[in-house]
């Protein structure tokens, strides 16, 4: 992917790796990226399916979102083998690559979607957001009530209707 080692954080190069195939053998991960990005159903905004592929693209994606740096070693650490049965090959022996490839690419799309929430710093905003709503509608809930009354028994309430009455 890169010419040399290095420790790497540029938008630049992060948008290399995000968009470069890398098997999930050449990653090294925090135990904990692999327990949060263990993802067993569809990401949202995802439509297709293929068995086995994309869990591990978003490990990557996952991992470069939470962290600002990540590290490159230049020479071969693992040995990638492929065979008959593996996802990559069955694919393309298949004629099925296409549904392989719209895999990590809604994969990807979900990626910059969540990089554009943190870059922009939107998830304090849509908190903000969501805190005026939830004001909104216990106001709009009063409001209601209020209605309701008023049109049941006009509007002098009845406590103080009845004292003025006695």
């Amino acid at each position: 992917v890169f010419s040399a080692s290095g420790i790497f954080e540029s938008r630049k190069d992060r948008r290399i790796v995000a968009e470069t195939m890398i098997s999930p053998t050449a990653l090294l991960l925090r135990k904990q990226e692999l327990i949060d990005g263990i993802y067993v159903d569809l990401l949202p905004f995802q439509k297709h399916r293929f068995h086995g592929a994309g869990a591990d693209h978003f490990l990557k994606l996952l991992a470069l979102l939470r962290y600002p740096k990540f590290g490159y070693i230049s020479e071969p650490l693992a040995n990638f083998r492929s065979h008959s049965g593996s996802i990559t090959v069955d694919a393309i022996s298949t004629g099925r690559k296409s549904g392989l490839t719209a895999v990590y690419s809604e994969t990807l799309s979900y990626y910059r979607v969540l990089d554009a929430v943190q870059r922009f710093r939107l998830l304090a905003l849509i908190n903000r957001l969501h805190r005026i709503r939830e004001l909104f509608d216990t106001a709009v809930g009063t409001l209601r009530r209020y209605y309701r009354q008023i049109k049941r028994v006009g509007i002098v309430p009845l406590r103080w209707s009845t004292r003025t009455q006695r």
